[in-house]
C-alpha cells in the first residue's frame, strides 16, 4: 500500500523526518556531496546504508511487546527510494547532471 507518492507510511515518515530536521538533513546533505565526488562505491546504496544505519543508532533498546512492533515498521522502510529521492533532490538543487 502506498501513502502519500511513497511505497509506505513507514518510508514516507523517514523522508519527512529528513526533510524537515535541519541537523539531520545536513547531515545528509554532506554525505551525499562526498558520495558523489568519489567514484569508489554506488552512491545510491550508500546513502541507503547510512540512513538506515542513522535510524538504528536511534532505536531505542526494549525489551517488550513494543520493541517487536517499532522493529516491524522498520523492515517496511525502503531505504533505497528514500536514497534515491534525496540524491535525486540534491542534484537538482546544486544543478548536478
Amino acid at each position: 500500500m502506498s501513502y502519500n507518492g511513497w511505497t509506505n507510511y513507514q518510508t514516507f515518515i523517514v523522508q519527512l523526518i529528513i526533510n524537515n530536521d535541519e541537523y539531520v538533513y545536513e547531515v545528509f546533505s554532506k554525505t551525499t556531496s562526498e558520495l558523489l565526488e568519489s567514484l569508489d562505491n554506488d552512491p545510491y546504496e550508500s546513502l541507503a546504508l547510512d540512513i538506515e544505519n542513522y535510524f538504528e543508532e536511534l532505536k531505542p533498546d526494549l525489551e517488550s511487546p513494543f520493541y517487536e512492533l517499532l522493529d516491524n515498521a522498520f523492515c517496511e522502510i525502503n531505504w533505497n527510494e528514500i536514497s534515491e529521492n534525496f540524491i535525486e533532490t540534491y542534484k537538482e538543487l546544486k544543478g548536478i547532471a
